[in-house]
């Protein structure tokens, strides 16, 4: 696309927006590692001294990104749990795990929060996506106190924390590589990747029973 520099607020988020666009495409097909503020640039025909412009690392760029998946994320939760206020925990658990599955970009992006992309932006970007991050998992609260009502206000914030860490952790986990296959039949060790869905319900019911009232 033709370089314009964006003069207005709006203009700025229109070409944000193109810059997440291009770089989710990148993320379907390579590794984050692989992907480069020079592959992004190539994407949408910028220089990278124009990208520049906008960002000064591909890390900033998945901060938006988590932004963007985090909203659509809760707006998925939304109309799946419409009208399900007497909802029972074990449908509660199953519906919030299946939503988290139809959302994998966004449990990718976080599986790499803390450990690298928080760790190559400056504190002035983080202290922004941090801001808005807590903005996105407020809704997540409001929409807590209708559907588990047994949960006091503030084990409803550790609920949501806790399912953070924990999908954090477990998306790796059923994400075996080959190398790591090839391992594990060669050692010939009985294990199984653990099937995603399944395994946040199972997390997601004890999490609720050990927090209610």
């Amino acid at each position: 696309m033709d370089f314009e520099r964006a003069r207005s607020k709006e203009q700025k988020n229109i070409r944000i927006k193109q810059i997440t666009d291009s770089a989710r495409k990148l993320f379907e097909t390579q590794k984050y590692e692989e992907i480069t503020l020079a592959g992004i640039a190539k994407e949408l025909s910028f220089t990278r001294a124009n990208l520049y412009k906008y960002v000064a690392t591909k890390e900033e760029i998945f901060l938006f990104i988590l932004i963007e998946d985090i909203s659509s994320w809760i707006e998925d939760l939304k109309k799946r749990f419409s009208g399900k206020e007497n909802i029972s925990a074990e449908e509660f658990a199953r519906t919030w795990a299946e939503v988290l599955d139809s959302n994998r970009e966004m449990i990718k992006v976080l599986s790499l929060m803390y450990s690298i992309i928080e760790k190559n932006v400056t504190v002035d970007k983080l202290v922004s996506f941090k801001l808005e991050f807590f903005r996105e998992f407020q809704k997540v609260l409001d929409l807590l106190k209708t559907l588990l009502p047994d949960i006091p206000q503030e084990k409803a914030y550790k609920f949501i924390q806790m399912q953070t860490y924990f999908v954090i952790g477990l998306y790796p986990a059923t994400r075996e590589n080959k190398i790591q296959k090839q391992a594990i039949e060669k050692a010939e060790i009985p294990y199984i990747a653990p099937e995603l869905v399944s395994t946040i319900t199972d997390f997601i019911l004890i999490l609720i029973n050990s927090m209610k009232n």
